[in-house]
Formats: structure tokens, C-alpha cells, sequence
């Protein structure tokens, strides 16, 4: 398992994951952890820039799968985001002889909709605010739908998508860890930005440190209503 998340905001898209691949069941003998990269861009000079993300157990297809993604998304010739995501996952099926075993979520500068998700072979519009993987519990979401709001700017989105990742480390270490990977797609200017891993760190740094206070702060506030 593992947590990958895509966030609509103003004017773009937030994509993040962390790096931890599962492999057996954690705890028995011969479970192991790897570490790879899960969030995928385009070339800085690809004039339709696009990000991708996902989670399940066949997430050692997700850098293959992006880079005929973006490929394919490079020559659309008339098509839809959807329609080619589409073809690109049924081609991979063919090849596997099977649908393949993964969840992904695609934002897009320049074709609509910006934000997309697959499930096995199904390509639908994503939600404002899509989890996949270990991270989809009635806390995170609790936690999402409270904090997120579809007119924040994109610093505010690449935050979010840091405190939910470090969240997920912290409290399910077993499915999630390593570094975090965080890209923000841009539909006012068509540019992709990865963040660098001091300045994820940085961000996960605050929330640790901060994170308690704000919810002391709040119990306390609550706990004023009942004296």
C-alpha cells in the first residue's frame, strides 16, 4: 500500500506520494519495503504539461505507464485527456494479459478535464480531492473536506498535500514512508513545479512542531463551551 493524493485549486493541481512500496504483508516473514518514485511530469519543455501519481500492486508500472502517457499526450490529434488515458491503460492491459492492478490520478495543463482517475481499465473525473491507497480512511477525509477549499492557491494545495503524506508516515509506517514527492500543475501559466526535498521538509517540519499546538488550541476552545 501506500498514499498518493491529487488537489484541485485555483488555477491548477497538486499531486503528491510518498515513496514506500510494500511488498507481502507487513509483519510476516519476507515482507520487505522499497523505495520508489511515484509522482511523474513531463519535460519542463513539453508544451502540454502534465503530472501523474498512483498506488496499488502494480505500482512498478506507474513510471513505464507515465512515460506513454505523456508521450501519447504529446500528439493528441484532436483527442480528449480521458480518451487517451483510456487508450494508453488498454494498451498496457494488452501487454500485461490483464487489467493492471493500480489506482492513478493524471492533471493536465491544457486538456480537459484537468483531473482524472483510474481505477484498473476505468478512466473517470476525479473529485476535488482524491486519495488513493492506505490514505483513503474517514480521518484523512474528515481532515481534507475541513481543510481544503477549491479557491486555494496552489502553496496552500502543495501544504495540504505535505500534511496528509506526513500523516500517513507517522501513523501507518508500516504502508507509508520515505521521501514525499510533490507536484503542482499550473492551468494559468501551463508550467510544472516539483518541489525539492528540503523544501517538503521543511513543511513536514512545521506541521510536527506546530500541529499539536493548533490542536490543543482548539480543544481547549471547545473545552471553554462547557464551563
Amino acid at each position: 500500500m501506500t498514499i498518493a493524493a491529487g488537489f484541485a485549486c485555483d488555477w491548477g493541481y497538486v499531486l503528491c506520494a510518498d515513496r514506500q512500496m510494500s511488498h507481502g504483508t507487513s509483519g510476516e516473514i519476507g515482507s520487505f519495503a522499497s523505495y520508489e518514485e511515484k509522482v511523474f511530469q513531463t519535460w519542463d519543455d513539453d508544451p502540454n504539461q502534465a503530472a501523474l501519481c498512483g498506488a496499488g500492486n502494480d505500482g512498478y508500472l506507474l513510471h513505464p505507464f507515465s512515460e506513454a502517457l505523456f508521450a501519447n499526450l504529446a500528439k493528441p490529434q484532436g483527442e480528449t485527456t480521458q480518451s487517451i488515458f483510456e487508450s494508453t491503460l488498454n494498451a498496457f492491459a494488452e501487454k500485461l494479459n490483464r487489467p493492471p492492478d493500480m489506482q492513478t490520478l493524471l492533471a493536465d495543463s491544457t486538456l480537459g478535464p484537468g483531473l482524472l482517475k483510474s481505477d484498473g481499465l476505468i478512466v473517470s473525473p476525479a473529485r476535488p480531492i482524491e486519495i488513493l491507497g492506505i490514505g483513503e480512511t474517514s480521518l484523512v477525509r474528515y481532515l481534507t473536506d475541513t481543510l481544503h477549499s477549491r479557491t486555494m492557491d496552489l502553496h496552500h494545495g502543495v501544504a495540504m498535500a505535505a500534511f496528509v503524506v506526513c500523516a500517513a508516515k507517522k501513523y501507518c509506517p508500516q504502508y507509508c514512508g520515505g521521501q514525499t514527492d510533490i507536484v503542482a500543475i499550473s492551468i494559468w501559466d501551463g508550467t510544472s513545479i516539483r518541489f525539492d526535498e528540503n523544501q517538503i521538509q521543511t513543511l513536514e517540519d512545521t506541521f510536527m512542531k506546530e500541529g499539536e499546538k493548533s490542536l490543543f488550541h482548539l480543544l481547549d476552545v471547545a473545552a471553554a463551551t462547557l464551563k
